[in-house]
């Protein structure tokens, strides 16, 4: 009797052991999923931030904006008068 009493004591602290194992493998678990979220995040920011600056470089200008760059276009470089267009 006193052998089987010995035995579930041992089989116990096993248990408990294994628990507290568990309990620390989940807390690191969690720390890792947080961390792969904030990868997650910040990739997409990147990913965000790249397609806004490529449709601001793709993106055509306004009407108002293109009549003035061209406007400004015609215009001799050294003395600012426009020059005539030929047709």
């Amino acid at each position: 009797m006193n052998t089987a009493i010995t035995q579930m004591d041992q089989v116990t602290q096993q248990n408990a052991a294994l628990v507290e194992q568990m309990a620390a493998a989940m807390v690191g678990m969690r720390q890792q999923t947080a961390d792969l979220r904030n990868l997650f995040k910040a990739a997409d920011l990147a990913q965000e931030e790249n397609q806004d600056a490529e449709a601001e470089i793709f993106e055509l200008p306004a009407q108002e904006n293109f009549e003035e760059a061209e406007a400004e276009s015609a215009r001799c470089p050294i003395t600012g008068v426009a020059s005539r267009s030929v047709n």
